[in-house]
């Protein structure tokens, strides 16, 4: 069973790789606990709070409301 569970790991680092772009955000401690909580009163993960935050600010569109129905706020409430 290890094996299966090291194949799915594996699979998802590639597919991660494959789909999706990383950055390393630094903030003063304490920060994250802060937003941790406003994502949650907003009943949104803290990736989804930050790049809806990104969002507004930037006007590009960084969310995936149809293609991830589970990731849409609207359905998540």
């Amino acid at each position: 069973m290890a094996k299966a569970s090291e194949a799915k790991i594996i699979a998802n680092e590639r597919w991660e790789k494959k789909a999706y772009d990383k950055v390393l955000v630094r903030m003063p401690k304490g920060a994250l606990e802060q937003i941790r909580a406003a994502a949650d009163a907003a009943g949104v993960s803290v990736n989804r709070y930050i790049l809806e935050a990104l969002e507004v600010r930037s006007g590009l569109k960084l969310t995936l409301n149809n293609a991830l129905p589970w990731m849409n706020s609207e359905t998540k409430k």
